[in-house]
């Protein structure tokens, strides 16, 4: 098994830097172990133009289930800033991590931001968030005003703004014992498209370059990936709706 997940992430990386080197980006991996409210958990990370220090540095979040190569049609536009790519805890290369319940996601996500920066030496980043990374980057800029600069948010920020609707298959996933078994199964590239197709949009990755997907669709392989990933639907999700208490109020917003 040890070797058979080795091979694993040495194809991840593969198909991984195959998309990075498509736009001429050489990123730099390393992997640091996080104090986090929930327990030391491994965090991985790729670090784009670490000698860029005319700026602050930009901190680019992925959403649940999701993966930070995603990401790379917009890496070129910002060539002159230091970027740092996080596999949140339970997702790509990082180490596994379960959430307890949705009490602890908020508390645990600014634990997650504060200990990468405390780790990397970093006083202070701006934030470029997709998704759930979008939503843990309001709760980092409301509990660590001195070092979140600014936030970006590309598309919904998760369950931060009220009124928002989970997808069906994110319903599923967040199912006690349902949603890890559905995520074991393993799905084909058609079927892991179609979902990427659902949660993003029509025709949102149609100009990505070869490397993107597979990287997605390999690391959704990994051993620990089902019971991690479904223990953030759990806290995210009751029943066909997300958590409103995960919701930002306006003051929190403003």
């Amino acid at each position: 098994m040890k070797r058979s997940t080795e091979e694993l992430d040495r194809q991840i990386r593969e198909h991984e830097l195959t998309a990075y080197h498509h736009y001429e980006l050489e990123p730099v991996e390393d992997t640091l172990l996080v104090d986090t409210t929930v327990g030391e958990r491994t965090v991985r990370f790729m670090e784009i133009g670490a000698d860029n220090h005319d700026d602050i540095p930009l901190l680019v979040l992925h959403g649940v289930g999701s993966w930070s190569v995603l990401i790379v049609e917009m890496l070129p536009y910002l060539r002159n800033r230091r970027i740092i790519l996080m596999d949140w805890p339970g997702h790509g290369l990082s180490g596994p991590c379960e959430i307890p319940g949705a009490s602890w996601l908020r508390d645990f996500s600014v634990s997650v931001i504060a200990g990468i920066l405390d780790e990397i030496g970093i006083p202070s980043v701006d934030v470029l968030g997709h998704s759930l990374g979008g939503m843990f980057s309001l709760y980092a800029a409301n509990a660590l005003p001195d070092r979140i600069r600014r936030v970006a948010l590309v598309g919904a920020p998760g369950a931060a703004l009220p009124g928002a609707k989970p997808i069906m298959p994110m319903i599923v996933m967040a199912m006690p014992v349902v949603g890890s078994r559905v995520l074991s199964a393993g799905v084909s590239e058609e079927t892991f498209n179609r979902f990427n197709v659902e949660a993003l949009g029509e025709g949102a990755g149609a100009h990505l370059p070869p490397g993107v997907v597979t990287t997605g669709r390999l690391m959704s392989t990994r051993p620990a990936y089902p019971t991690s990933v479904s223990s953030y639907f759990r806290a995210l999700i009751r029943g066909k709706d997300l958590r409103s208490e995960h919701a930002l109020t306006p003051a929190q917003l403003g």
